[in-house]
């Protein structure tokens, strides 16, 4: 132990030591990140210099700071030790190590290489084959004047809602500006017909749904849960993302009035629940939501369904005969 006299001494035998044990170096003198084993052993060595008994103290732990610039208009990204990430990447590494590794995890890890590479820019045939008519959705986005899809656009869409064998996974890359949301509105246009095709099968509606057999008890009534028939799913689109802002930007433009054509009058869906939902936002449809977080999902769930004026619980009642 020191004397506190001897304070001022120590302390800057104390920095230098712990200077020399936390500042890694590698190869070529290049400084190298610093890992939790040399903090451990740091605060061992700090532990035994002052002489504080084991029992005294408690083990180390850490906060990250992140600097992030004040006018930025784009919200921090999540530091990676704090990543909801971790789990995966976790698991991931599991998989590599088990050898039980998926094939899209192994293409996304460059582990299995395709044996033939196209070059859509380069290969006239290529691009041809992907904007072939036969390749097109039936259904398109009516975008706010009318505007198609630009010839890479709309190869990447034709490609994707094409079922590819042996294809389950299919990135788009681009810089922002470049279109990417524009072209998911044409694949979620497109998959809403091919769900109005598989309801078309159905002479009944009511044949769509089969009892499950489960009947939850909500307050004075006891209501049955029905299945949908398989055939009336896979049709979902879910809109996932590290940054958060970008999923909800997607998530309100879908349903904003602003994102179609001002000529398509006819296209209303739930026009006025969407309302509700949007906010100051006009809204044609009831076509995608902002959740997430729980709050989030609250305040879908309060204005979709349980407003008493604009909800749809009151709107199905009101159609089946019970005056709202």
């Amino acid at each position: 132990m020191f004397g506190l006299g001897r304070w001022p001494d120590a302390e800057t035998r104390l920095n230098e030591g712990l200077d020399r044990r936390i500042r890694c170096f590698g190869e070529g003198g290049k400084s190298v990140p610093l890992d939790g084993r040399s903090i451990r052993a740091a605060f061992d060595w700090l532990i035994s210099e002052v002489g504080l008994h084991p029992s005294l103290v408690e083990p180390p732990s850490f906060a990250v700071r992140v600097y992030h610039y004040w006018q930025s208009q784009d919200p921090p990204e999540a530091p990676l030790l704090g990543s909801f990430f971790l789990e995966d990447l976790a698991a991931a590494r599991r998989r590599v190590v088990e050898g039980s590794t998926p094939g899209n995890l192994r293409r996304y890890l460059g582990m299995g290489r395709p044996k033939t590479r196209k070059n859509v820019l380069a290969d006239d045939a290529v691009i041809a084959a992907a904007v072939a008519p036969a390749r097109f959705p039936a259904g398109r986005w009516p975008a706010a004047g009318r505007h198609p899809l630009v010839l890479l656009q709309q190869g990447a869409v034709n490609l994707a809602m094409s079922d590819l064998e042996g294809v389950d996974l299919f990135p788009v890359n681009g810089p922002p500006g470049t279109g990417k949301t524009t072209l998911l509105r044409d694949m979620v246009a497109a998959l809403v017909v091919r769900r109005a095709e598989a309801m078309c099968a159905f002479d009944d509606p009511g044949k769509a749904f089969s009892e499950s057999g489960y009947r939850p008890r909500i307050r004075n009534a006891t209501v049955p849960v029905h299945r949908v028939d398989p055939r009336l799913r896979g049709f979902e689109m879910l809109v996932a993302s590290s940054n958060n802002k970008a999923v909800e930007n997607v998530s309100r433009e879908l349903p904003s009035l602003k994102a179609i054509a001002s000529d398509a009058t006819g296209l209303r869906y739930f026009k006025t629940v969407a309302d509700g939902i949007s906010g100051d936002v006009e809204a044609w449809g009831l076509v995608a939501a902002v959740l997430g977080n729980a709050s989030n999902r609250f305040a879908f769930r309060e204005a979709m369904w349980a407003d008493p004026d604009k909800g749809l619980r009151a709107y199905l009642a009101e159609a089946v005969g019970n005056p709202q």
